[in-house]
């Protein structure tokens, strides 16, 4: 039965997030899915003590459901907002000069950052 569960669990999850799959920036959004279920469903299994938690150790969301599930959904949401391979590439890159006018960079407001993410807004919109 748990297997079951957890293969219309996924089914459902996907169906809802693929319907509006034109929308993410990741690259394989079929991947982004799925490894957004496998995080969100590990991190409820374990808030209810679905076997996966060590005992005396407590961690993100144990006290509070409402807390976990909304940080659940940012994660996801980043996840499926940002093209992976770009942020991977940045990260990568060899720092940028600073300019003369000092170490911010005009553009995005970072400072000596290689990567600089914009603030999403609720619907993934920078």
């Amino acid at each position: 039965m748990g297997h079951k569960s957890y293969q219309q669990n996924l089914i459902d999850f996907q169906l809802v997030l693929l319907e509006r799959k034109a929308e993410f920036h990741h690259p394989d959004p079929e991947h982004a899915c799925n490894t957004c279920f496998s995080v969100v469903y590990a991190a409820l299994a374990r808030h209810l003590g679905l076997g996966s938690r060590p005992s005396g150790r407590r961690g993100a969301g144990d006290d509070n459901w409402q807390q976990l599930v909304r940080d659940l959904g940012a994660m996801s949401l980043a996840f499926m907002m940002i093209d992976i391979d770009q942020a991977v590439e940045a990260v990568h890159a060899p720092p940028r000069p600073l300019s003369k006018k000092g170490a911010t960079d005009r553009k995005s407001g970072a400072r000596n950052n290689r990567l600089a993410v914009a603030a999403l807004d609720r619907k993934g919109h920078v």
